[in-house]
Protein backbone atom coordinates (compact mmCIF):
# COMPACT_ATOMS: atom_id res chain seq x y z
CA UNK A 1 0.00 0.00 0.00
CA UNK A 2 1.56 3.46 -0.93
CA UNK A 3 0.94 6.41 0.93
CA UNK A 4 -1.46 9.21 -0.87
CA UNK A 5 -1.15 13.11 1.12
CA UNK A 6 -4.23 13.33 -0.73
CA UNK A 7 -6.14 11.18 1.67
CA UNK A 8 -5.32 12.32 5.15
CA UNK A 9 -7.59 14.49 7.08
CA UNK A 10 -4.85 17.19 6.74
CA UNK A 11 -5.36 17.40 3.27
CA UNK A 12 -9.31 17.29 3.68
CA UNK A 13 -8.83 20.05 6.29
CA UNK A 14 -7.07 21.87 3.77
CA UNK A 15 -9.24 21.20 0.76
CA UNK A 16 -12.25 22.61 3.40
CA UNK A 17 -10.55 25.55 3.40
CA UNK A 18 -9.93 26.40 0.23
CA UNK A 19 -13.32 25.79 -0.57
CA UNK A 20 -14.69 28.20 1.99
CA UNK A 21 -11.83 30.87 0.81
CA UNK A 22 -13.14 30.54 -3.06
CA UNK A 23 -17.02 30.74 -2.05
CA UNK A 24 -16.17 33.86 0.53
CA UNK A 25 -14.62 35.59 -2.65
CA UNK A 26 -17.04 35.10 -4.65
CA UNK A 27 -19.73 36.16 -2.04
CA UNK A 28 -17.90 39.05 -1.55
CA UNK A 29 -17.27 39.88 -5.61
CA UNK A 30 -21.12 39.57 -5.48
CA UNK A 31 -21.53 42.08 -2.77
CA UNK A 32 -19.16 44.32 -4.25
CA UNK A 33 -21.16 43.97 -7.71
CA UNK A 34 -24.67 44.26 -5.46
CA UNK A 35 -23.16 47.25 -3.99
CA UNK A 36 -22.11 49.16 -7.28
CA UNK A 37 -25.63 48.59 -8.74
CA UNK A 38 -27.26 50.14 -5.76
CA UNK A 39 -25.15 53.29 -5.44
CA UNK A 40 -26.04 53.75 -9.65
CA UNK A 41 -29.20 54.79 -8.04
CA UNK A 42 -31.31 56.52 -7.87
CA UNK A 43 -31.47 56.89 -11.57
CA UNK A 44 -33.24 59.41 -13.05
CA UNK A 45 -35.28 58.34 -16.35
CA UNK A 46 -37.06 61.21 -17.96
CA UNK A 47 -37.34 65.06 -17.08
CA UNK A 48 -40.38 67.15 -18.76
CA UNK A 49 -40.23 71.00 -18.52
CA UNK A 50 -43.05 73.01 -16.36
CA UNK A 51 -44.79 76.43 -18.18
CA UNK A 52 -42.32 77.81 -15.75
CA UNK A 53 -39.39 76.47 -16.48
CA UNK A 54 -40.35 76.72 -20.21
CA UNK A 55 -41.22 80.44 -19.65
CA UNK A 56 -38.27 81.35 -17.23
CA UNK A 57 -35.50 79.22 -19.78
CA UNK A 58 -34.42 77.56 -16.59
CA UNK A 59 -34.03 73.58 -17.14
CA UNK A 60 -33.79 72.92 -13.90
CA UNK A 61 -37.73 73.55 -13.18
CA UNK A 62 -39.05 70.15 -14.59
CA UNK A 63 -40.75 67.02 -13.51
CA UNK A 64 -38.51 64.36 -12.62
CA UNK A 65 -38.70 60.70 -13.09
CA UNK A 66 -36.62 58.61 -11.22
CA UNK A 67 -36.64 54.92 -10.59
CA UNK A 68 -34.85 53.24 -6.77
CA UNK A 69 -33.29 50.13 -8.27
CA UNK A 70 -32.60 48.08 -11.01
CA UNK A 71 -34.46 46.14 -13.43
CA UNK A 72 -33.32 42.85 -13.47
CA UNK A 73 -33.20 42.37 -9.28
CA UNK A 74 -36.35 40.00 -8.28
CA UNK A 75 -35.62 40.43 -4.72
CA UNK A 76 -35.19 44.05 -4.14
CA UNK A 77 -38.26 46.34 -3.77
CA UNK A 78 -38.13 49.12 -5.90
CA UNK A 79 -40.80 51.71 -7.40
CA UNK A 80 -40.77 54.89 -10.05
CA UNK A 81 -41.24 58.19 -8.51
CA UNK A 82 -42.16 61.38 -10.62
CA UNK A 83 -41.83 64.93 -8.87
CA UNK A 84 -42.11 68.05 -9.39
CA UNK A 85 -39.26 70.48 -8.83
CA UNK A 86 -41.39 73.62 -9.22
CA UNK A 87 -44.20 72.85 -6.42
CA UNK A 88 -44.82 70.07 -3.66
CA UNK A 89 -46.79 67.72 -6.52
CA UNK A 90 -45.21 64.22 -6.40
CA UNK A 91 -46.57 60.50 -7.53
CA UNK A 92 -44.72 56.95 -6.53
CA UNK A 93 -45.70 53.92 -8.12
CA UNK A 94 -44.50 50.91 -6.56
CA UNK A 95 -43.20 47.92 -9.01
CA UNK A 96 -44.76 45.73 -6.85
CA UNK A 97 -48.03 46.61 -7.46
CA UNK A 98 -47.48 45.68 -10.75
CA UNK A 99 -45.96 42.50 -10.24
CA UNK A 100 -49.22 41.10 -8.78
CA UNK A 101 -51.34 42.14 -11.43
CA UNK A 102 -51.40 46.02 -10.59
CA UNK A 103 -51.95 47.20 -13.97
CA UNK A 104 -54.87 45.67 -15.70
CA UNK A 105 -53.92 42.02 -15.30
CA UNK A 106 -54.32 39.43 -13.34
CA UNK A 107 -50.81 37.61 -14.52
CA UNK A 108 -47.95 38.28 -11.98
CA UNK A 109 -45.59 40.13 -14.25
CA UNK A 110 -41.36 40.25 -13.74
CA UNK A 111 -39.33 42.83 -12.16
CA UNK A 112 -38.58 44.38 -15.38
CA UNK A 113 -42.31 44.17 -16.79
CA UNK A 114 -43.45 46.09 -13.52
CA UNK A 115 -41.06 48.48 -13.75
CA UNK A 116 -41.79 49.72 -17.31
CA UNK A 117 -45.69 49.21 -16.45
CA UNK A 118 -44.27 51.80 -12.97
CA UNK A 119 -42.53 53.90 -15.78
CA UNK A 120 -45.17 54.29 -18.04
CA UNK A 121 -47.88 55.73 -15.61
CA UNK A 122 -45.63 58.06 -13.95
CA UNK A 123 -44.52 59.48 -17.42
CA UNK A 124 -47.84 60.20 -18.28
CA UNK A 125 -48.36 61.62 -14.65
CA UNK A 126 -45.44 63.59 -15.28
CA UNK A 127 -45.70 65.15 -18.25
CA UNK A 128 -49.62 66.09 -17.80
CA UNK A 129 -48.10 67.93 -14.53
CA UNK A 130 -45.66 69.57 -16.11
CA UNK A 131 -47.96 71.17 -18.79
CA UNK A 132 -50.55 72.38 -16.10
CA UNK A 133 -47.92 73.52 -12.94
CA UNK A 134 -48.00 77.42 -12.88
CA UNK A 135 -45.91 77.68 -10.03
CA UNK A 136 -43.35 80.07 -10.22
CA UNK A 137 -40.07 79.67 -7.53
CA UNK A 138 -39.65 81.88 -4.95
CA UNK A 139 -36.27 83.26 -4.41
CA UNK A 140 -34.92 83.87 -1.45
Amino acid sequence: MTYDPTNTPAWKRLLTIETMFKEGNERDRLAREAAATAASFPRVIARYLTDAGKALGDKALAVTVTETGPRDDEGRSAFTVGNCTVCPAATTEFWETAIYGGYESDVRLTVTEAAQGAEQVVRRWAEAHATRCRELPVEG
